[in-house]
């Protein structure tokens, strides 16, 4: 089934399936699905082709010319830049976290446990391991069918030849040589076609910001900046650049005194000079105390700044208060995703456990705080009413 609704461009459906296997950190598998919608796009524009001749032969001027403003746009459909969105996530954890790096992972988790938590955590691993190889098989006989109907279908052997060329393999894709580049090819349609998203120009900051590109860094910031100056990802991008600039000084003085004019908009100097960054995070937390994702990005830079600083930032990271503002299950579930996968540096697997915890009291019935999520699920459950709203957006028990 879900061959033929590729072959129908469900891409709502390949979304949800790239989100899903990003979730079970299958980041090959996401990948795949982000690369066939971006393969969906490319065909619609292809296709076009066969109808200008029709088009030109009947007169219908006016449809042939919404059609050519159409293809010039395309990928600024929702569709893409959702797919673009994760993929690009992907390939930057992909960077940041190479897959040869999991295995050494695991092998200091084990080190840091106990013997009855190491051996609970060795059975989950083998039979997480066992699940992938019997999907890794079935995988194997669906793309073998897929090839024999192939075979069937196309004569011609240089067709035949195509086909297996544009293979797209979840193992070649997560193992790629270079993620950084793989993210530009998502990354520049976004920029020429989604500008007015936020998280577009997050997205391209992290990705020239791994590059050291810093005159496309400081682009996304005067944009983010434009669309919304007080977001708490925006702050976290300029701390970064700053601290980038204070520990590797830009060489070339064409580049160094654009950047310094350019700063003057950003209220981060005094008189001639750069305010430290530790001071300018010091001032956005006593100014946003009370916002949870203001509180989560203080606390990267608080680590970023210096890693005497982790009691501190994991502490203010990990409080929760029905106070704060945006205190909701997608913030939570951001934070508690990020602490798992080391973005904000090593935490100790007990902080992880009670930050679980806590959400778990707030939030019972999400999966994700739950250590065995179908344990608890009630398939009598019903959502009905204002229940049925936004269920990311949901406000803890009061």
């Amino acid at each position: 089934p879900g061959e033929y609704l590729r072959e129908m461009q469900c891409m709502w459906f390949e979304l949800e399936i790239a989100r899903a296997y990003r979730r079970l950190k299958k980041y090959g598998d996401a990948l795949k699905k982000c690369h066939e919608i971006d393969r969906h796009f490319q065909e619609f524009v292809d296709d076009q082709f066969d109808f200008h001749s029709y088009c030109l032969r009947k007169m219908v001027l006016c449809a042939y010319v919404d059609m050519l403003n159409l293809e010039d746009h395309i990928k600024g459909h929702r569709f893409f830049r959702q797919a673009a969105e994760i993929a690009i996530e992907i390939y930057i954890r992909l960077y940041d976290h190479p897959p040869s790096e999991e295995d050494n992972d695991n092998n200091d988790n084990l080190a840091n446990m106990s013997a009855s938590e190491a051996k609970k955590l060795k059975n989950k691993l083998r039979k997480q391991k066992m699940r992938e190889e019997q999907e890794k098989q079935k995988q194997i006989e669906a793309e073998r069918r897929k090839k024999e109907s192939q075979r069937q279908r196309n004569k011609e052997d240089g067709e035949e030849e195509k086909i297996k060329e544009d293979e797209l393999v979840p193992e070649k894709l997560e193992h790629c040589e270079k993620p950084l580049e793989e993210a530009m090819r998502f990354l520049q349609p976004l920029e020429d076609f989604s500008g007015n998203s936020l998280q577009t120009h997050y997205l391209g900051f992290e990705v020239y910001y791994r590059r050291k590109k810093y005159l496309l860094m400081l682009r996304c910031l005067k944009r983010m900046k434009k669309l919304d100056e007080n977001n708490a990802k925006f702050h976290s991008c300029l701390m970064k650049f700053l601290k980038l600039m204070e520990d590797e000084p830009i060489g070339e003085e064409r580049i160094r005194k654009l950047i310094d004019e350019e700063l003057n908009d950003f209220g981060v100097k005094q008189g001639d000079s750069i305010k430290k960054v530790e001071e300018l995070n010091a001032d956005f937390v006593k100014n946003h105390s009370n916002s949870l994702p203001h509180r989560a990005e203080a606390a990267k830079i608080m680590l970023l700044i210096s890693p005497t600083n982790s009691q501190k930032a994991i502490e203010y990271l990990t409080t929760l208060d029905s106070k704060f503002v945006d205190q909701n299950l997608k913030t939570c579930s951001s934070i508690y995703e990020s602490m798992q996968s080391g973005g904000y540096g090593s935490i100790d697997s007990s902080i992880v456990e009670n930050y679980r915890l806590q959400c778990n009291r707030l939030w019972p019935q999400a999966n994700l705080f739950q250590l065995n999520p179908t344990s608890t699920f009630d398939p009598n459950l019903q959502l009905t009413g204002d229940n049925q709203a936004n269920l990311s957006e949901m406000k803890p028990p009061k």
